[in-house]
């Protein structure tokens, strides 16, 4: 199913644990970091591109001998689904190819919070906000100073508990308070900070 109106998405770009063997595949995006004290100092940190042209990572070891390992850019999204049963799912985009699979049952709401290091630069999270676009907008320094991410979950029974009615309500995050539902579904919230 789609996207739960009002859940929010979270979209997560990283390279692959694996470091790629063999031909790279045309329509995937890689990166191959250096390790070579010359190709550092003339800033030739990385290079991203495309498996058609393999030629580009050229990037060495530590030794500046040896090629470096080339790694795959994936990107996972994570939304709730508007199904019968709401469900965490993800969607893996590889090349020009995509997934949609099933996570969690019963995940009914998501809620995303960024932890901003403003102080000292120590890369501990100090606050933590929406980065709205509207309401609470964060620039381009907001974004370069990010440190974690603050996630909220609000999960549910998938059958119905007799003689149970919900009338709590939850936060999930700052200004965001779901419920009461009046139904007779249990619900539980859950807070994970990572960084």
């Amino acid at each position: 199913g789609g996207q739960k109106a009002g859940t929010d998405i979270l979209v997560v770009r990283r390279t692959s644990s694996q470091p790629t063997t063999g031909a790279l595949t045309a329509t995937k995006v890689y990166l191959q970091a250096t390790g070579c004290k010359t190709e550092l100092e003339q800033h030739k940190d990385f290079v991203v591109d495309l498996g058609t042209n393999a030629g580009t990572f050229a990037r060495t070891k530590k030794g500046c001998a040896t090629a470096s390992d080339i790694y795959e850019l994936e990107t996972r999204i994570y939304y709730v689904s508007n199904e019968t049963i709401p469900t965490l799912r993800l969607i893996t985009i590889s090349g020009t190819s995509s997934t949609n699979e099933p996570l969690v049952e019963g995940i009914e709401d998501m809620r995303v919070e960024y932890g901003r290091d403003n102080v000292g630069s120590d890369g501990m999270a100090d606050e933590f906000r929406k980065c709205l676009s509207t309401a609470d907008p964060c620039a381009a320094a907001d974004w370069a100073n990010m440190a974690a991410v603050r996630v909220h979950l609000l999960a549910r029974n998938i059958a119905s508990g007799v003689g149970y009615t919900d009338t709590k309500t939850y936060t999930l995050g700052a200004g965001n308070v779901v419920g009461p539902f009046n139904d007779h579904l249990k619900r539980h919230a859950y807070t994970a900070v990572v960084r």
